[in-house]
């Protein structure tokens, strides 16, 4: 009886760490646009493009870009944190390998802010970053 709390909690930890916690790199560091696709479209191409024209405000917002491609993880900009698993994000994101497409602002903290289903400029995601209380704080010490 006395084991059972026990075996819960390691039961937790190993779930925790077989990649539960996908993008817990970036947690507290920056935030994260993860672009999913069941596979490489026009419209992926169309988001990349939309993502180079805003890498200056995207830097300015420690912002980071990663997408999710079928079975493959692509940083398309800021700091690469080691998120290779591609099942483990979508996992955790809640995100079927079959879905067409899809952008997400997970935010600091690590929870989804915003979401799209149509290749975006990123205008309202930044905007919406603009607003956070975090983002004012790092404005107001000079970030």
């Amino acid at each position: 009886m006395r084991l059972r709390p026990f075996i819960g909690a390691l039961t937790f930890c190993v779930f925790a760490a077989s990649g539960a916690h996908a993008l817990e790199q970036h947690t507290w560091r920056d935030r994260v646009v993860l672009v999913f696709a069941a596979r490489d479209t026009a419209t992926l191409a169309e988001q990349r493009t939309h993502t180079k024209a805003a890498e200056e405000a995207l830097a300015e917002r420690d912002m980071s870009v990663v997408a999710v491609v079928a079975d493959k993880v692509e940083h398309w900009f800021g700091e690469e944190r080691g998120d290779s698993d591609a099942a483990a994000i979508r996992a955790r994101f809640k995100v079927p390998a079959d879905q067409g497409f899809l952008v997400l602002l997970v935010g600091k903290d690590g929870e989804v802010k915003w979401r799209t289903e149509k290749p975006t400029d990123l205008e309202d995601a930044i905007a919406l970053v603009d607003t956070m209380p975090m983002r004012q704080r790092e404005k107001g010490e000079g970030g």
